[in-house]
């Protein structure tokens, strides 16, 4: 019976994906005339399938599934008469999307692959990296004895080990608690974060036509629509003109898990330390929020995908390192960097913690919701250098690297906006994508090692330190980034 219901359950699997794959090879081509309120004459009209001019004027031969033509109206890029799940092609005809670019192009897919292919793996490397690192400066050996078999790598599989022992270690909860709140609160902590991501440009627009072949810019500014340009996939999530208000908006969140947690603990030190992080996320978020007031003046936009795609200025290619605002904006880059830093809640700024004082507001927590604690605090140290990487250093911008290839020098054209003339290495598409997600990835991962290399340099802020860089420091030269920024704006730009 066992090995009935095992071949039943494979079969049906497989009709499953059988299915799948038909649907995804089966490009039926809606039909305008069908869509139409008032049916044209010439949408009746029988016509040969690959002669020219067998059809009126706004019309093409469309072939029906018997072999025959029939006349079919020709669409255009800004109607909606090819329906929600087609597309109009540049010849005027409406293609329908497979299935597999629906499922490649649905949020929820980027979401995923961004998070098991960038955040997690180097989320769960930083905890190796950071003991790693903090033992080479103090003269230390550090992680060395986690291994598989033969497999050490130097003990970086030290962050295997941390989750096993997580998972398998006891989730104690004390006698005194609230109940609801103290199992919310690991989760309002990490979930925010994970959220958060939606708004990174974690690369290139691919257009999966034209993967093995080299993109003409021009083409695709002039003609976005034309066939190898169809079914394009860009990656990013959430897409929408407050991006980073929307980053301060769910990262907020974050914070009130800490907060949740040291109340819900009924523990005075757990109180204080929530109490401590609640203050800090206030003095600190002030001062961020206005480190990005300058690069809204300078770029008019606060949506991160349209910073990497544009850069500074118009008169220079978005892949020029001088068109990044790092140039533009340093101060503002300094400001928003330790601000962010502070906002992560890590030394030199961890007072909530404060480990020789109060020990933090998970003081209560132990096990995997322990653990949550712990991995929101290294996936907000990606996210941080993701954002700075975005929006101050070019996202995914490689130097010199346009959508065609390599190009050092040339101009930009100001009807398409395109990079021309100079110095030209073509590349195929495929390869220009590799090596702008790649790039993104190094810049982020170099951010999160400064991040590490602060951590284990400074030491720690007394609290009334931390409120006094806070507010008498930070935000005066915030306003100071914001006025002058808009002075020069005003009068030279």
């Amino acid at each position: 019976m066992k090995l009935r219901a095992h071949v039943i359950l494979v079969g049906w699997l497989a009709s499953l994906v059988l299915g799948l794959a038909a649907c995804g090879g089966e490009k039926t081509t809606p039909s305008v005339c069908e869509g139409a309120a008032a049916v044209p004459v010439a949408c009746t009209q029988i016509c040969t399938p690959g002669y020219p001019n067998s059809c009126p004027a706004g019309f093409h031969c469309e072939e029906q599934k018997d072999g025959r033509g029939k006349c079919d109206a020709n669409c255009s890029a800004n109607d909606k008469r090819c329906g929600d799940d087609a597309t109009c092609s540049a010849e005027g005809r409406c293609q329908k999307e497979s299935i597999v670019f629906r499922i490649l192009d649905f949020p929820g897919t980027k979401w995923i692959f961004l998070i098991l292919a960038l955040v997690m793996p180097l989320a769960s490397i930083l905890t190796w990296m950071e003991r790693r690192q903090s033992a080479m400066m103090q003269d230390r050996l550090g992680p060395n004895r986690a291994n598989i078999g033969p497999i050490k790598l130097k003990g970086i599989l030290h962050f295997v080990a941390d989750a096993v022992k997580m998972i398998f270690k006891e989730d104690f909860i004390p006698a005194n608690v609230h109940k609801g709140l103290y199992a919310l609160a690991p989760i309002l902590a990490i979930a925010p974060v994970f959220i958060a991501f939606a708004i990174i440009p974690f690369g290139p627009t691919i257009y999966p036509h034209a993967v093995t072949q080299t993109l003409d810019p021009t083409l695709l500014a002039m003609q976005p629509n034309a066939d190898m340009f169809r079914e394009a996939i860009r990656l990013q999530m959430f897409q929408v003109d407050f991006g980073l208000i929307f980053y301060f908006a769910v990262l907020t969140l974050a914070n009130y898990g800490g907060t949740i947690a040291g109340w819900a603990s009924y523990n005075k030190w757990a109180l204080l330390g929530g109490l401590r992080s609640s203050s800090q996320m206030m003095s600190y978020e002030v001062a961020m929020g206005l480190s990005l007031m300058g690069a809204f003046l300078v770029i008019g936009s606060l949506e991160p995908g349209f910073i990497v795609m544009h850069g500074a200025s118009a008169s220079m290619s978005a892949s020029n390192p001088l068109n990044w605002l790092w140039l533009w904006q340093p101060l503002g880059l300094v400001l928003f960097f330790t601000a962010a830093i502070a906002e992560t809640k890590r030394a030199p700024f961890d007072i909530p913690e404060g480990e020789p004082e109060i020990i933090g507001y998970f003081v209560e927590y132990s096990g995997l919701r322990w653990g949550l604690f712990f991995l929101a605090e290294f996936i907000e140290i990606v996210f941080v250098a993701a954002v700075v990487a975005t929006v101050f250093l070019g996202g995914w911008q490689v130097p010199f690297l346009d959508a065609d290839g390599f190009r050092i020098g040339g101009y930009v054209d100001e009807v398409t906006k395109v990079s021309v003339g100079g110095w030209y290495t073509p590349l195929p598409h495929g390869l220009v994508v590799a090596l702008q997600f790649g790039a993104f990835g190094a810049k982020v991962l170099l951010l999160c090692w400064f991040q590490l290399m602060i951590r284990w340099t400074l030491p720690r802020f007394r609290a009334d330190q931390l409120m006094n860089l806070g507010w008498k420091l930070l935000l005066p030269l915030a306003l100071a980034n914001v006025m002058v920024t808009a002075l020069i704006k005003l009068f030279f730009m």
